[in-house]
């Protein structure tokens, strides 16, 4: 392939991209029964992580057991 035309797909590709949005949010966190606060945070970034080592693929309800794990200390 011609290096115009492969540069025209990655650029086609880079225009549709959409950015994954992480399924979770702190209120799903507190809602859990963990206190609003720094804990919240904590948690958030270590379930995001996993998500995006798992290349974005576990959806909500998935990402919402794992919470629950977490907060039962299983994780």
């Amino acid at each position: 392939m011609r290096k115009a035309a492969r540069l025209s797909v990655l650029l086609k590709r880079a225009e549709n991209y959409q950015r994954p949005v992480f399924p979770l949010q702190g209120g799903d966190v507190i809602a859990a029964g963990i206190p609003a606060g720094k804990r919240v945070g904590e948690i958030l970034k270590s379930l995001e992580d996993f998500w995006v080592e798992r290349n974005f693929v576990p959806e909500r309800e998935a990402m919402l057991e794992r919470l629950k794990a977490a907060v039962a200390g299983e994780v």
